[in-house]
């Protein structure tokens, strides 16, 4: 299993059931300096070296708690290591919540195949019931990293009080997808309308500095306390 997002443009999923560094320049002329802003790591001479997490090197329905993974390149070798902590704020988790699965339990109590995701293509997985419910997985990396980037499975919004997925980050992102409130910031992101086709979106941070965490907070906007939802969490690409 392997998505790279830094090298391969994200291919469109469909459900198949229910919901369906350009560089920074300065120059002077006389009496008069014009500087252009560079963006994050314009001013970088280094290039990014990036690697691929593959979730998949732990077994399907491995829980994540305790884990360590690692990320790899076949021409970089072995990257940053990866271990991500979990911290639920209100709500109950599913059978499938912070796991490596292609799977979920959606607010009826039936699991479901994660839109786009399969046996071979797995990722963590977020899946909370309750009104409301919250939870915040924060992925600590071994070293300083320059930008993440990673594919988001089945943001979707069903009813307000069954299922209305929401995620937010604690760096900045653009993302692109389609049907979003925002693409860019650090969230809440949201569907604005109900499920109709459903593709998955494409997560890249834009932090100006690097960083050593990066948290992600699934929130089900909903008002049933019977009210579920479930998010996949794709390959990451690493990059330093």
């Amino acid at each position: 299993m392997h998505v790279d997002v830094d090298r391969a443009e994200v291919s469109k999923r469909t459900s198949p059931s229910r919901r369906a560094l350009v560089s920074g320049a300065a120059w002077a002329a006389p009496a008069v300096l014009t500087a252009v802003a560079a963006p994050a790591w314009g001013a970088a001479s280094v290039p990014l070296k990036c690697y691929t997490m593959d979730w998949g090197q732990l077994a399907t329905g491995t829980s994540l708690t305790g884990k360590t993974l690692t990320s790899s390149d076949p021409v970089l070798g072995a990257g940053p290591t990866m271990s991500p902590t979990l911290a639920i704020s209100s709500g109950t988790a599913t059978a499938y919540n912070f796991e490596v699965d292609y799977r979920g339990v959606w607010y009826d109590n039936s699991t479901l195949v994660v839109a786009g995701m399969s046996t071979t293509n797995t990722g963590m997985i977020l899946n909370l019931r309750g009104a409301n419910a919250t939870e915040t997985v924060t992925l600590s990396f071994s070293q300083p990293i320059r930008e993440l980037s990673f594919v988001v499975y089945e943001l979707n919004r069903w009813t307000t009080t069954t299922e209305n997925d929401t995620l937010s980050f604690s760096q900045p992102v653009s993302i692109t997808g389609t049907g979003l409130n925002a693409t860019t910031g650090t969230g809440p992101f949201y569907r604005t309308a109900t499920y109709s086709a459903l593709t998955a979106i494409t997560v890249r941070t834009t932090a100006t500095s690097a960083f050593s965490t990066f948290a992600i907070t699934y929130l089900d906007a909903v008002t049933a306390s019977s009210g579920g939802g479930y998010v996949g969490i794709g390959d990451l690409t690493i990059c330093v």
